[in-house]
């Protein structure tokens, strides 16, 4: 977009909001081509206003809008101010969390975790682990049929689950193990990103049942179990990358698009 020769304040003011939102939708979106995707978003409110013009009072929307944009600004700060705390208390408590030797188990997450499990001596085993998050499989039965490895229970606290999910899909691209079982729920077994992941999650909830258990850093391995570094496991977990043509297909097959 080219500048007037006699552009003024306000017209300045709007070519600089034009150059900004390619940047915007590029923190906002994975779009390839920001700048084509925010004319089109651009496009679209153009002709939303254009549609509603006289039918409804655009400055009342826009003062609600305003009005529900603060009320954000004011949740996102009571929650930045409760995570401060907690994390401060975390640290108080837990100086050196051995919880965060273990991949994709930042500050937030061991935090979570000490604050709803503790020591975890209450848990008698992994498995007593992941069920207590809710990540655990249901089973159905009903006569002579059984299903079982359906769903998640999702009995357990709903924070810790999520954090643990988040937790996951960092840790598969650091811990091969992690990785290889991420890669053969999608590649061999069809599974959407979403509960290739959700699997993760409970094995890595099993993880830190056993780290709190043994009270010792986390050690890295590879697929044969031989101890490796870092640098190391980062590139095995790339090499274990799943094609992101087995990703589109699997989301269209759980969509009824494709045939299994």
């Amino acid at each position: 977009m080219e500048r007037s020769a006699g552009s003024g304040p306000g017209q300045d003011g709007q070519y600089r909001r034009d150059r900004r939102r390619p940047e915007i939708v590029a923190v906002h979106s994975r779009d390839k081509d920001p700048a084509r995707r925010a004319e089109r978003i651009r496009a679209a409110a153009n002709g939303w206003a254009q549609f509603w013009l006289g039918r409804l009072d655009l400055d009342d929307v826009a003062w609600e809008i305003g009005e529900c944009l603060d009320d954000i600004a004011t949740a996102d700060g009571r929650v930045s101010a409760v995570t401060d705390r907690a994390l401060g208390r975390w640290q108080q408590l837990w100086p050196d969390d051995v919880l965060t030797t273990i991949p994709g188990i930042g500050p937030i997450c061991a935090a979570s975790v000490r604050g709803w499990w503790g020591q975890g001596t209450h848990l008698r085993s992994a498995k007593a682990a992941a069920a207590h998050v809710g990540l655990n499989p249901s089973n159905w039965e009903s006569g002579q049929h059984r299903s079982p490895s359906r769903t998640i229970t999702k009995e357990g606290p709903a924070d810790l689950r999520l954090v643990l999910y988040q937790g996951a899909n960092v840790a598969r691209h650091h811990d091969p193990g992690l990785a290889a079982h991420y890669r053969r729920l999608m590649c061999d077994r069809g599974h959407t990103h979403i509960s290739a992941t959700t699997a993760v999650a409970r094995k890595l909830a099993c993880r830190a049942w056993k780290v709190l258990q043994d009270q010792r850093p986390y050690e890295l391995r590879d697929l044969d179990g031989n101890p490796i570094d870092a640098a190391t496991a980062k590139r095995l977990c790339g090499e274990l990358a799943v094609p992101a043509d087995t990703r589109r297909r699997n989301r269209a097959t759980r969509r009824g698009r494709l045939s299994p």
